[in-house]
């Protein structure tokens, strides 16, 4: 074998000293260390120790020139000389292999002839196996063979298609092809390619494909003859046990690879017989298959009512055989019904249980059954002890936790196209008649010598994990009622009995030695890194295949995951294996695929985790996983599709409240965020909330670290509770959420992405000023001044500019601090200011700033546009002196004003969509909201009267009124598009302008808004049937308007980003809990 198909390690076996300087491969040296993560010199050597290499072995090891006839390792075979007696054993090869059809190798199917003659050897010594095994078991040998061998065909045609891609591009460029047209040049192509000299060259010039492909045919080879020799062993027991009438007949045909590879290539397989009976085979234990069979039975016994199906096992220790469940429909509405509530009981069990990864191909509708038929992942570990469990890992295992952890449940992954896109729905719910989140390997032109591969998006696979009725697949959504009775019904049963569960000798015990998988990271994830590790760059030499595998330490240090994992990733990867990693749910400890042992991984046995949840079962964690199931059923009608809302009138004739009216109502939302809140072992408090995942689709994911519907939010409702209150654990709580927004900033892995007011630096340090001043305590904000970057790094990515996101919404935030005694803060607002100077456009009329997400026009209004950017301009030459921020400002409010339609009497919204369905270039659009519209724009007309003198803000402001009064209420209750907002806007200016008229309607309609809430529940920004519970468009926003209303002289304008008011920074008298 060739030297260069040694791996890293291998190589570093022949290093006999260290290099000489003169001699050392510095060119890859360096490519290895400005490779993500090694720039950090301590991380390539964590990488190294892994692997047992020292600094001085590694850099030997990729300067070293080995000798050409070395083997490496003394199991490795020259593949040319082994292709050349393959050829001499079987000089028909070419017509036996015309017969293996390849497996899934759609236009590739020719590029198996690359080792034809290693496939055919392989492939014969299989059927003679199967011939022998004729004296044993019924079986049809010359079937069984073919179906095995399609399989390896169709794998090594995969593995090749990129490099002979290549070469065909090569070939034609230099004229090697004969034919007149395209397709007879590919069928020149193909022909060299069954040409001993042509193979042996390309094989050379590749030699880790080389030895890839052999590896894979020995391997198939190896896993292929044990499986059957297994199936001899078993045939008597398996017909006892998968048959009525004890018989199978003969075995016709086997399905390989469904599954993912594992454990040197082993899959789980069907096997077909001729009586139209299958059975399935796992190259695993299924000794855990064996104790939920168990588990069920005990509940079944105890009289649980919902039927429950799994596949009936056979469990023989190193391996098992299953019972094969196919799709079949249903008959009936009610047998649809009976399959939602069924999966509604396992979603209760796999929770319980801590399992992950029921997906959509893990499960099979079965009729009314909906039955999961991987159990591997049950007892999962707490993830988030080694920064694996996605989010922001805080609160531990208690948001880790939820039914969201289990994947039955709607989830959106992989979104693509800076979120615009939502990715995918890949859980037990979704995937039907969805694209691929990342773009796959697509063949274009196949048959022709312009055949050549592109990424995008494909279809994926038709689903077997929806029930179907008179043929047609049936969604969970008219069926909500079912799935949450029946996870509630299974809940409840497991809750009453759980001291027998718990119990010595109860069914738990059994689950306590199994061997179950633990998955670490996304199988989608290893699958992309295996798509570019046939990359013809990487198959040139070993080295640069084993740099390219060490992405695999990307973000690593961020996450904390034992070194020693990643080498068995490494490893694994190496040998085209998906990396596995086991576990025994009664230990700490986790084992490779190769069986070594890592030890004390977990801080608790996984049997621990389940028992402990079992014991935080009851009201409370009922009625928050209650909550998360209907609302993340309640998102799956809304996909896809253009998304109103529910107008209703506002009364606007009703009784005037008084502020207690207003406190209890505050305070009523309050309790119920605290109550859907999850708190961890330390006291950090975060919820779980809806949140866009791209154009049409919604997720329920973890609360992030923003203003606008995250943690900071939060805070600011219970801070300012607790002040108009004196009720002490409304500050108790504050404190809480802002110990998991200390969390998220500490961990490494998270980054704030831009400088704004409500979705970056700034909403944090208005929310951390807030917070100091309520509970007097500065080290609120000190915190964030302190992680706060450099001037030139908090805008080097903004490319939003606005209030919300940008640059602007820092200086709105920041300047009144600097006004307050932190005038360090003031050089990052000049660089925001020139930052914003440097990326004004120039119009027809002033300026504006392009935000690439909303469209082709820069936009005006307040939140994303030029009225707020305006304003902070303003703001930042008041305190500076510097003219040039003035002068701007005057020219984008001269583009804002440009906006304003007489007709309308309103400004133009500019983003694209605006209007659902339609862009702006079909239909000008007018929305009446804080965000956008006559609100923002009035309160920006405010904002900026106090600045400077313009005579144009009065009017604006009364237009800006009498608009907000005609059409600003009856569409939501939110602050940022709703009533509540729009009726913050009025309030603003009752207080600026003490206009008694309009005091006596705000007060009026404050009344009609809380009665709408009263009687029909609250109106969150989101679409109906999801509930936000952030600030800007959920509960949190509704509760601190409540609170507003109640105490108006002590609750700030959020949307005005208001300091704290001096009446709520005051001594707090009489506190009580």
């Amino acid at each position: 074998m060739s030297h260069r198909a040694l791996t890293l390690q291998e190589r570093a076996a022949h290093v006999k000293g260290a290099v000489p300087p003169d001699r050392l491969n510095s060119s890859l040296l360096k490519r290895w260390q400005s490779q993500k993560p090694f720039q950090d010199t301590s991380v390539l050597d964590e990488r190294l120790n892994a692997a047992g290499l020292s600094r001085s072995v590694f850099e030997a090891a990729i300067s070293l020139d080995i000798p050409e006839d070395t083997n490496g390792t003394s199991t490795d075979a020259d593949v040319v000389s082994t292709m050349a007696a393959a050829r001499a054993d079987h000089p028909d090869w070419q017509t036996v292999l015309a017969g293996i059809k390849p497996h899934k190798a759609e236009g590739v199917e020719a590029f198996s002839s690359l080792i034809g003659p290693l496939l055919v050897a392989a492939h014969r010594r299989v059927l003679t196996a199967c011939t022998t095994l004729a004296d044993r078991v019924p079986i049809v040998p010359e079937h069984v063979a073919l179906s095995a061998s399609s399989h390896l065909a169709g794998r090594v045609a995969r593995m090749a298609q990129r490099v002979v891609l290549l070469e065909l591009y090569k070939a034609k460029q230099s004229g090697l092809l004969s034919g007149n047209t395209s397709e007879h040049r590919f069928e020149s192509f193909c022909d060299l390619l069954t040409q001993s000299s042509y193979a042996d060259d390309l094989l050379t010039a590749y030699p880790v494909l080389a030895r890839q492909l052999m590896l894979t045919v020995d391997r198939w080879e190896t896993v292929t003859l044990e499986m059957l020799d297994r199936y001899a062993d078993d045939f008597e027991t398996l017909a006892k046990n998968f048959t009525d009438e004890n018989s199978l007949g003969p075995l016709d045909s086997v399905t390989l690879e469904a599954g993912d590879h594992h454990r040197d290539g082993r899959t789980v397989c069907f096997l077909h017989f001729a009586g139209g009976k299958s059975v399935v085979y796992k190259p695993r234990s299924l000794a855990v298959d064996v104790a939920l069979a168990h588990l069920l039975d005990w509940m079944r016994a105890r009289g649980f009512r919902i039927a429950l199906k799994i596949p009936h096992s056979l469990d023989r220790g190193t391996y098992g055989w299953a019972e094969f469940i196919d799709q079949a429909a249903c008959r009936s509405d009610d047998e649809i019904t009976s399959f939602y509530e069924r999966q509604g009981a396992w979603l209760a069990v796999f929770y319980i249980l801590c399992g992950n990864d029921f997906h959509h191909e893990n499960l099979i509708a079965a009729g009314p059954h909906p039955v999961p038929v991987d159990l591997e992942t049950l007892f999962q570990p707490d993830l988030t002890t080694v920064g694996l469990a996605g989010g922001f890992a805080v609160a531990g295992s208690e948001v880790y936790g939820t039914v969201m952890t289990v994947g039955l449940l709607p989830s959106r992954i992989w979104g693509r196209n800076g979120g615009k896109e939502g990715g995918i729905d890949m859980s037990g719910m979704g995937a039907a008649g969805e694209m691929s989140p990342v773009a796959s390997l697509v063949l274009e032109e196949a048959g022709t010598d312009r055949m050549r591969l592109v990424r995008k998006p494909v279809a994926v696979p038709p689903a077997r994990h929806l029930p179907t009725l008179n043929g047609d697949p049936v969604n969970v959504v008219e069926h909500t009622d079912a799935f949450t009775n029946g996870f509630a019904e299974a809940y409840d049963f497991i809750l009453t009995h759980r001291a027998g569960l718990l119990g010595k000798d109860g069914p738990l015990d059994g689950f306590m030695d199994v061997e179950a998988r633990v998955i670490l990271r996304a199988t989608y994830y290893y699958g992309l890194l295996m798509m570019d590790a046939f990359h013809p760059d990487v198959l040139r030499d070993g080295l640069e295949r084993d740099l390219y595998l060490d992405r695999l330490w990307m973000n690593v240090p961020l996450r904390r995951l034992e070194p020693k994992i990643i080498e068995a990733e490494r490893r694994d990867m190496w040998r085209n294996d998906i990396p596995g990693f086991y576990i025994r749910p009664g230990h700490t400890h986790i084992w490779t695929a190769d069986g070594d042992r890592i030890a004390d991984i977990w801080p608790q046995t996984p049997m621990d985790r389940v028992r402990e949840k079992l014991e935080t079962l009851g009201p409370g964690d009922r009625a928050r996983q209650l909550w998360l199931v209907e609302k993340t059923l309640a998102t799956l009608p809304l996909r896809n599709r253009l998304v109103g809302y529910d107008d209703y009138p506002v009364p606007r004739d009703l009784p005037v409240l008084a502020s207690e009216d207003y406190l209890k109502e505050a305070e009523a939302v309050a309790n119920r965020l605290a109550e859907l809140g999850f708190t961890a072992a330390d006291g950090s408090m975060i919820w779980m909330t809806c949140s866009p995942a791209g154009v049409g689709h919604w997720i329920y994911a973890e609360m992030e670290n923003d203003l606008y519907g995250g943690l900071p939010g939060m805070c600011l409702l219970f801070g300012y509770l607790h002040v108009v209150t004196g009720k002490a654990h409304y500050g108790l709580l504050a404190r809480q959420i802002w110990k998991t927004v200390e969390h998220i900033l500490e961990n490494p892995g998270y980054a704030v992405q831009n400088p704004g007011a409500f979705t970056g630096w700034g909403g944090l340090l208005y929310a951390a000023r807030h917070l100091s001043a309520v509970l007097k305590d500065d080290s609120f904000l000190e915190g964030v001044i302190d992680r706060l970057p450099g001037p030139a790094d908090l805008v080097a990515n903004d490319r939003t500019y606005d209030l919300v996101g940008g640059a602007a919404g820092f200086l709105a935030c920041a300047l009144p601090l600097v006004g307050d005694g932190h005038s360090g803060l003031l050089d990052h607002c000049r660089a925001c200011g020139e930052h914003l100077l440097a990326h004004a456009q120039d119009m027809d009329t002033g300026i504006g700033w392009h935000l690439e997400v909303a469209g082709a026009e820069p936009l005006g209004g307040f939140s994303h546009g030029a009225a707020g950017i305006a304003w902070s301009l303003l703001l930042l030459s008041f305190h500076t002196g510097d003219t040039r921020f003035r002068d701007a400002a005057v020219r984008a409010l001269d583009y804002d004003r440009s906006l304003y339609s007489p007709e309308e009497e309103n400004w133009r919204d500019l983003r694209e969509g605006a209007r659902p369905g339609e862009s702006v270039a079909v239909d000008e659009h007018y929305l009446v909201a804080w965000c956008h519209g006559a609100p923002g724009v009035g309160l920006s007309r405010l904002l900026i009267r106090d600045l400077m003198d313009d005579d144009g803000c009065r009017d604006e402001i009364r237009i800006a009124v009498s608009k907000t009064l005609d059409d600003g209420f009856g569409r939501n209750h939110s602050l940022c598009h709703g009533d509540f907002g729009n009726l913050e806007f009025l309030g603003a200016v009752v207080d600026a302008d003490k206009d008694e008229g309009l005091m006596a309607a705000c007060h009026h309609l404050a009344a009609g808004i809380v009665d709408v809430g009263r009687r029909q529940g609250w109106h969150t920004g989101f679409p109906s049937g999801t509930e936000p519970l952030g600030l800007m468009t959920g509960l949190a926003g509704i509760g601190l308007a409540l609170l507003k209303l109640a105490a108006p002289d002590k609750v700030p304008s959020v949307l005005a980003l208001e300091m704290p008011p001096r009446q709520a920074v005051g001594k707090q008298e009489g506190m009580v809990v």
